[in-house]
């Protein structure tokens, strides 16, 4: 229900605070004076869309903020607890903020929200029919969404899943279209990766078999060099003299000249020996002297230790070399090797794994093409089962909505005489248009889609004798309003919705009429709170609470107030609205009369 309603600096509305009751509550006022500025109001708090000019001339913000007593919906409780958001006692207050610079805020109960999640929660709470919205049903595609909300959630039920079974076998049926596709394109493709295939395993590739390659490419083309430098630290270490070496030896004896004394005795007897030689002479001079003085076997020890370690480098060195060998012909295999793998690289991948992995990948379509076939089989037998199981939920939920158009033609029909059209014969048509991909239900190959496959479309005859036709063709504006109020009032009888807004759905329409608009208005009020802008005094006498509109202007600006009347400033709106100026005793009495007839009549109509 909602509570109350405050606007600031909206349209005309400087400042109201409003406080709505249950029942029916209506609004009147001078052609003009800014009724359905309040409906205005309502639609934007509750999400609707905001415009710059709906704030107030002089000002730089509008906000409209509204209560909402929850209560009694505990569905719409859950689903703002979903979004984080308490609602304490069952109340929540929308907020809407529109500011000059086009920056409008949406707030539930103080917090930010997106008008998005403020309109899903206000659509459980609020349902607002404005003036013309009658024009609907001249749409059919609207008419099977009205039968659909009258039938309830059985057929609803059915409906969803329906929509569910379609959408799979759409989904499988575009599987299928892409697994066929084109034959011969089919055998392209498969020729194409067999060929990439062929070509990859060919090569024999094995991980980080290019880098090993380079490796010895680079040793091939250094052999030469590779090999010099072996043999010249093996002569430095075993050959006496050294490499090719007998100029040494004359070096050596320049500097022993030089040194003189004991360093060129020492030079002298190393001439023309190696590295080993030269060594093993230290090591048997310091096992001399370590016999004479013990201090000196570490020395010895180590000396051994280094003779022994230089034999073990002669070998290392001798065992290189002789693994050392030009091979033009390997190093001509080696570089074909590695062009081959770097036009693999180049087509298909930027290392030699990934080209290992795109033969898999390659493999792996090629299975799925030749299991193909066989899916194709699997499939097909999927969407068999999935359009016969479609076809029967379509003709249960064609079956529930046949019966159920049946019950809304005849309650729509007998709203319709209690407004003033008793000989209208009213018509809820479900018809299936043939097609031969259709599904086969009852017999018959028909169209269908994601809501079944029912056509569905209201129907009228406005004169005895005369064949139903299609309610844009059979029907004035005024008839299309009270055909709308009726499917209104049927609809809001298994409505879950409690709160009604009608803005002048009573356009086109008066006298006897007005008052059978009233008393359907004041019936629904017994069961839901109903809000009715209304320049109809037929209608204003039927309401619980009444609520009048006046414009003022002062000071070069107008302002739009609301009040709420009762007692005598009551009558005298109503007599306003009987067409009578304020000073006709006259017309106070017809008020006083339609008043309080309205009132015993609305009381026997909640009573029944």
């Amino acid at each position: 229900m909602l509570l109350a309603l405050q606007v600031r600096n909206f349209a005309l509305i400087d400042q109201l605070e409003l406080a709505f009751g249950p029942g029916l509550n209506v609004i009147t006022g001078e052609t003009g004076a800014g009724k359905s500025m309040l409906i205005d109001a309502m639609e934007l708090v509750i999400g609707g869309r905001a415009h710059t000019d709906q704030v107030r001339t002089g000002t730089e913000q509008a906000s409209v903020d509204a209560v909402f007593d929850l209560s009694g919906l505990p569905d719409a409780v859950a689903a703002l607890a979903g979004n984080g958001i308490e609602a304490p006692g069952g109340q929540v207050v929308l907020s809407r903020e529109v500011n000059l610079s086009g920056r409008n805020l949406c707030r539930i109960c103080g917090r930010l929200a997106t008008s998005s999640v403020v309109r899903d929660m206000a659509a459980q709470v609020v349902d607002i029919h404005g003036q013309h919205e009658h024009q609907s049903l001249t749409q059919p595609a609207r008419h099977r969404e009205v039968l659909d909300a009258y039938s309830g959630d059985a057929v609803l039920s059915l409906a969803d899943a329906v929509a569910v079974r379609y959408r799979r076998l759409r989904e499988l049926e575009r599987e299928l279209t892409a697994l066929a596709g084109d034959v011969r394109d089919r055998a392209q493709r498969e020729d194409l990766l067999r060929f990439q295939l062929k070509e990859i395993e060919a090569a024999r590739l094995m991980a980080g078999e290019d880098e090993e390659l380079r490796r010895e490419r680079h040793i091939l083309v250094n052999a030469e060099r590779l090999a010099a430098c072996a043999d010249t630290a093996y002569a430095l270490l075993y050959e006496a003299g050294g490499p090719s070496g007998r100029g040494n030896a004359g070096a050596s004896g320049k500097r022993s000249g030089a040194g003189g004394g004991a360093g060129g005795a020492l030079a002298g007897a190393g001439a023309g020996a190696s590295a080993r030689d030269l060594l093993g002479r230290a090591l048997g001079e310091l096992e001399t002297a370590a016999a004479l003085d013990r201090r000196l076997e570490p020395a010895v020890e180590s000396s051994r230790s280094l003779v022994y370690a230089l034999d073990d480098l002669g070998v290392e060195v001798r065992r290189y070399r002789e693994g050392i060998e030009a091979d033009p012909q390997r190093l001509e295999a080696i570089q074909s090797r590695l062009e081959l793998i770097a036009l693999l690289r180049r087509k298909y991948a930027d290392t030699v794994d990934g080209v290992i992995a795109h033969a898999q990948a390659l493999r792996e379509q090629l299975a799925r093409l030749e299991a193909g076939e066989q899916t194709a089989l699997r499939l097909e037998a999927q969407v068999g089962s999935v359009r016969e199981q479609l076809a029967g939920l379509c003709y249960s939920l064609t079956e529930a909505r046949r019966a159920a158009a049946g019950r809304l033609a005849a309650e729509v029909s007998q709203e319709l005489e209690a407004l003033g059209m008793p000989a209208v014969l009213f018509q809820v048509r479900i018809e299936h248009r043939p097609d031969p991909a259709g599904l086969e239900i009852s017999g018959e190959t028909v169209a269908f889609g994601e809501h079944g496959a029912d056509e569905v479309e209201m129907l009228l005859s406005p004169n005895p004798g005369e064949p139903p036709r299609r309610l844009a063709r059979a029907a004035s504006g005024g008839e299309l309003s009270r055909i709308m109020l009726a499917l209104k009032t049927v609809l809001a009888r298994a409505d879950r919705i409690p709160v009604l807004i009608f803005d002048e759905i009573d356009q086109g329409i008066g006298g006897l009429t007005a008052g059978a608009v009233g008393q359907r208005l004041a019936k629904l009020g017994g069961s839901h709170q109903v809000l009715c802008v209304t320049h109809l005094p037929q209608i204003a006498a039927y309401a619980d609470h009444h609520f009048v509109v006046t414009k003022e202007s002062d000071s070069g600006k107008t302002r739009t107030r609301i009040s709420a009347v009762g007692g005598p400033a009551r009558l005298m709106e109503l007599a306003r609205m009987l067409g009578a100026g304020s000073d006709s005793q006259v017309a106070i009495e017809h008020a006083r009369e339609l008043l309080g007839r309205c009132e015993s009549e609305r009381r026997s109509i909640r009573a029944s």
